[in-house]
Order: C-alpha cells, then sequence, then structure tokens
C-alpha cells in the first residue's frame, strides 16, 4: 500500500490562503474598493483643481509649457531654462498639448487629456486583469485613480499617465496585430508620443523590438523619433550634435527622488557609476525579453514597468510605472479561477502588499525623515520581490487566457 505523498511547505501555506479567501475575500476586496472610491475622490478631488487652477499647481506642465513656448520660438532651453532636460523629439511631441495654447488654456486641455488617460488606464487594468464579477471590475477599475502617483501626477501636469497608456495601448495593439501594417502602423503611432520620456518608456522597447518576430514596429518608431527630433532641431541654432549635446549635459537630481537605485546609489556616494548600472541592467532586461518573449504579454509589461521604476532616477508621480504590475498580479491572481477562487494564491498577497505601498500618505514617502526612508526601503523590497515572482512566473507560461 503506498503512502500518500507529503504535502510540500509551500503547498500547504498556499492550500490555507485558498481557504482563506474563499471564507474572507469577498469581504476584504469590498473593504479594498470602499477604500479606493475614498482615496480616489479625495485626490483626485484635491488635485485636478490644483492643476487647473490653483497659481501653484501644475508645477511641471507649467515648466513644460514655458520649454516648449521657448523652443520652437528659437529660443536657448538647455542651460538657460530651469529643468529643461527634455531631449529635442520631446519638445516636437509636447507641443500639440501645450505649444499653441495660453497656458490657461494649456492646463484646461492637460487635465482632460490626464483624465481620459486615466480612464484608459482603468479600462486596460479591466480586461488584462480578467475582471469577471462586479466586484473585481471596480477593484480593477479604480486602481489607476486611487494611488498617490495619480494624484502627484494630475496635480504636478506631469505625464505619466499619457505616457503609460500609450505604452499599453501600442504593446496590447501590437500583440494583436498579427503581422499586418495597419495594425504596426497603429501601434506605432500609440508607442511613438510615449517617447516623450524616455525615462518611463525604454524598457517597454524591448518588448516591441523582439516580441512581435519582426523589425518593422520598431524600425517605424525609431524612423519617427529621428524624425522629430530633426523637425525640433529646425528650430533651434546649431548643429544637431551640439543640441544633443546640450541636452545630454542636464543631468537628474537622484537624492530627489524616491524608490530607485539612483537614489540608493547618490546616498552612497557611487553618482559616477549611475549610468554604466543602468546601461547594464537595461541591456538585461533586453535579453530577458528576448529570451522570454513569448510569455504572457501582461507579464512582460510588468516586468518592464518594475525595471523602468527601480533603474532610473523618478520621483512619486512616475510610481504610476506600479500600476502595470499590480495589474499583473491580479491577471495571475484570478487566473480564470471561478470566483472567488483564487488561480494564483502567491500572486494576490503579493498584490495586496503592493497595492499597499501605492496607497500610503505620499508624506510617509517624500519626508525627508527617518520613517520615509524606512517606507522607501519597504516599498523597494515589495516591488524587487513581485519583479522576482514575474520573472519565474514567466517561465511557467502563459496563465488562462483572461481579458485578450
Amino acid at each position: 500500500m503506498m503512502a500518500e505523498p507529503v504535502p510540500s511547505p509551500r503547498g500547504v501555506v498556499a492550500h490555507r490562503l485558498s481557504i482563506a479567501w474563499h471564507r474572507h475575500g469577498t469581504a476584504i476586496m469590498a473593504a479594498a474598493v470602499v477604500a479606493m472610491v475614498i482615496a480616489a475622490a479625495w485626490r483626485i478631488g484635491n488635485e485636478l483643481p490644483r492643476l487647473l487652477f490653483d497659481p501653484d499647481g501644475a508645477f511641471d506642465l507649467r515648466l513644460r509649457h514655458h520649454e516648449v513656448n521657448r523652443w520652437f520660438a528659437g529660443h536657448e532651453v538647455y542651460g538657460d531654462v530651469e529643468r529643461g532636460d527634455y531631449p529635442p523629439a520631446s519638445y516636437a511631441i509636447l507641443w500639440p498639448l501645450v505649444g499653441w495654447l495660453s497656458l490657461g488654456a494649456a492646463r484646461m486641455l492637460w487635465g482632460v487629456t490626464a483624465l481620459a488617460a486615466l480612464a484608459g488606464l482603468a479600462l486596460a487594468a479591466i480586461r488584462g486583469s480578467g475582471a469577471r464579477t462586479r466586484l473585481q471590475v471596480l477593484l480593477a477599475g479604480l486602481l489607476p485613480f486611487s494611488t498617490y502617483a495619480s494624484a502627484a501626477t494630475l496635480g504636478m501636469g506631469q505625464a505619466a499617465a499619457h505616457v503609460l497608456v500609450l505604452l499599453v495601448a501600442g504593446v496590447l495593439v501590437l500583440d494583436r496585430a498579427g503581422g499586418r501594417l495597419p495594425g504596426d502602423v497603429a501601434a506605432s503611432a500609440l508607442l511613438l508620443p510615449a517617447l516623450v520620456k524616455p525615462t518611463l518608456s525604454v524598457p517597454f522597447f524591448w518588448i516591441v523590438a523582439f516580441r512581435p518576430g519582426r523589425l518593422r514596429p520598431i524600425v517605424l518608431v525609431c524612423l519617427g523619433y529621428a524624425g522629430l527630433t530633426l523637425l525640433a532641431i529646425a528650430f533651434q541654432d546649431g548643429p544637431l550634435a551640439f543640441r544633443l549635446g546640450g541636452w545630454l549635459s542636464e543631468g537628474p537630481q537622484p537624492l530627489h527622488g524616491h524608490t530607485n537605485i539612483h537614489k540608493a546609489m547618490a546616498v552612497l556616494g557611487m553618482e559616477r557609476a549611475m549610468l554604466p548600472v543602468t546601461a547594464a541592467i537595461l541591456l538585461a532586461t533586453g535579453w530577458w525579453i528576448f529570451r522570454r518573449r513569448d510569455a504572457d504579454v501582461w507579464i512582460l509589461l510588468g516586468v518592464a514597468a518594475l525595471v523602468a521604476q527601480l533603474s532610473v532616477h523618478h520621483r512619486l508621480y512616475d510610481h504610476l510605472l506600479i500600476l502595470v504590475p499590480t495589474i499583473t498580479l491580479l491577471r495571475l491572481a484570478w487566473g480564470g479561477a471561478r470566483p472567488p477562487a483564487l488561480s494564483d494564491p502567491a500572486a494576490g498577497v503579493l498584490f495586496a502588499i503592493v497595492w499597499f505601498t501605492l496607497h500610503l500618505p505620499p508624506s510617509m514617502i517624500a519626508g525627508p525623515s527617518a520613517l520615509s526612508a524606512l517606507v522607501e526601503s519597504g516599498q523597494a523590497v515589495a516591488w524587487v520581490a513581485c519583479l522576482a515572482f514575474l520573472v519565474r512566473r514567466a517561465s511557467r507560461g502563459a496563465p488562462s487566457e483572461v481579458g485578450r
């Protein structure tokens, strides 16, 4: 008579988590939804008027408005304008939103497009996570509106929401293009303006380069970006190399960032190593995406977003990047399982942890105190754990077909 196999400790934990979730999952999700509704109403309700009307609000949008108008008037930006550190093509990309309007009108247009971008991310979260019940739809759909990063992006007039919705939409359109020219062109048209802020978007372009199995999408994006660069340079005096050199001379302020390797290296006095370390991380990410290019597209998106956040200088508003792996974790946790069961309890637990890190009061992260350093360290541990989980999960194949 054969003895029954002894379950592994991991299997026992997963089984107990599944039982606990079956008993209390609906109540936990309902509480989370209520908290997110309150957070979204409070944060968006405060930051949207700040973007539109507050003389001290829309700080970054006011800078971009000044830079874009100065650039296309033929005046110097690099070295003459505080924080004028965007590449030339970015000013051409920003012109339709801020270059032809008064500041007040630009603030209004930015507010409308930012809310539309958050709504687009909400739709992507609902579909990408595979939400099936009303409670699941609410939980996923509220994610882009309830985090501190959403509020900071909106109030500051930052581009994270715009960039992220373009990246996600572009990659998903490309994934479904099936090698057809119209699909590749449409995806490239979405992805190109996402390069307005390369520190957010560059890691995602490894997916564009390798997943389709053809060169046309990345070639279209590169040609478009080169064209925008030449267009922008045409409005400035001096050769292209001089302008690009002016942009590269404008460096970030790593000690002012939050939860990324640049800040950690600046604290340790390793500023000179920041560029080679980031380059090495990006190259390693490209190698990994090439090897796992057939993995579920949301796993690739989640990994790219985490690399973008952790490997480059970012402030609080750019933490909206972490929205993407939270969608991936929901997708893996639900995985087509019949509600309220979980397909992957470990993904569900990790989602809860990452969710918590995105709903903290921003003063706990940005304040110059020992508590802030501790909170940032906790965020970093949670996000690195999420990255390790997704990297490992990619080797197990795609989850059940949900939200396709």
